[in-house]
C-alpha cells in the first residue's frame, strides 16, 4: 500500500518482522524525463543509499568502540548523533530513489562489524587509521561533493536532502579529527606513527561506486548528480586540505 511516507526498517533477524526506524514524506514524483533517465538517477540516489544505510553500523559500531577504550562521553555521543544523521540521510536518498523509479526501493541494514582487537593499545591504532580515512577523509570528501551538487541542483527535494548532507557530514568529519586527536593522545608513539605513514604515503584513490550517471548533464545535475571530474576534484580537495591539517596535528602531538 502506497502510504505516502518513505520508511526506513531493519529485518528483526529473531522474529523475522521489520521494524520501522525513520519515515520521511515520500519524495513527489519529479518532472518528466526520459525512462533511461530516470532509471539512471534512480539507481545512483539508491547508490547513495546504500552508501548512508553503510555508515548506520560503521557509527554504531565506532560508539561502542570509543566506550570499550574509555573515551569521554562526549565522543560517545556524538558518535551516535551521527548515527542518527545517517538513518535520516538514508530515508532520504530512497525516496528520493523510489520517487524516480515509481517504486519503493531502499538498502538492506546490516550489522555492525565485530571487534578483534588484541588489546587497547591495538584498538586505539585501528579507531586512529579509520578516523583518518573513514571520517576526515571520507566524510569530508562526502560534505564536498554534497556541496557542489547542491550548487547544481534544482529539484527541491533534492536540494533539502543534498543541503541537510552536507552540513551533516562536515561535522561527521569533524568528529573524525577528534576521534583522530583522542587516539593519538592516548596511543602514543605507536599511533603517531601508524597515522604519520597514513598521512604522508601517496594519496589513496577516490572512493569507487561514484559512476557519472548517463543523461543529459543539465537533467542529471538538476537531481544533485556531479560529473565525475567534480567528483574527483572534491575528493583531490579533500585530501589536501586533511593532509595539510593532520601534518600540523603530528607536529602538535
Amino acid at each position: 500500500m502506497n502510504t505516502g511516507h518513505q520508511q526506513l526498517g531493519v529485518l528483526d533477524r529473531s522474529t523475522q518482522e521489520i521494524r520501522w526506524i525513520a519515515t520521511l514524506p515520500a519524495a513527489p514524483r519529479p518532472a518528466r524525463l526520459d525512462r533511461a533517465t530516470r532509471a539512471a538517477l534512480a539507481g545512483a540516489w539508491l547508490d547513495s543509499a546504500r552508501v548512508e544505510c553503510g555508515s548506520i553500523p560503521a557509527f554504531l559500531a565506532l560508539a561502542r568502540d570509543l566506550a570499550a577504550v574509555g573515551a569521554p562521553a562526549s565522543l560517545v555521543g556524538r558518535a551516535l548523533a551521527a548515527l542518527g544523521d545517517e538513518v535520516r540521510h538514508t530515508a532520504r536518498c530512497s525516496a528520493i530513489a523510489s520517487s524516480l523509479a515509481g517504486w519503493r526501493l531502499s538498502p538492506a541494514l546490516l550489522p555492525p562489524p565485530a571487534a578483534h582487537d588484541a588489546d587497547r593499545r591495538a584498538a586505539l591504532v585501528r579507531m586512529a587509521l579509520e578516523a583518518w580515512h573513514d571520517g576526515c577523509l571520507g566524510e569530508g570528501a562526502a560534505a564536498a561533493r554534497a556541496r557542489r551538487s547542491l550548487a547544481g541542483a534544482s529539484d527541491a527535494g533534492v536540494r533539502a536532502a543534498l543541503a541537510e548532507i552536507a552540513r551533516d557530514e562536515a561535522q561527521h568529519a569533524e568528529l573524525g579529527w577528534r576521534v583522530l586527536a583522542y587516539c593519538m593522545a592516548e596511543g602514543g608513539r605507536e599511533v603517531r606513527e601508524a597515522v604519520g605513514d597514513a598521512m604522508t604515503g601517496a594519496a589513496p584513490a577516490p572512493p569507487g561506486g561514484l559512476a557519472e550517471v548517463d543523461g543529459e548533464p543539465r537533467e542529471t545535475q538538476a537531481f544533485g548528480q556531479l560529473p565525475r571530474a567534480q567528483a574527483d576534484s572534491a575528493w583531490d580537495e579533500t585530501w589536501a586540505a586533511a593532509r595539510r591539517d593532520g601534518e600540523r596535528l603530528l607536529i602538535a602531538a
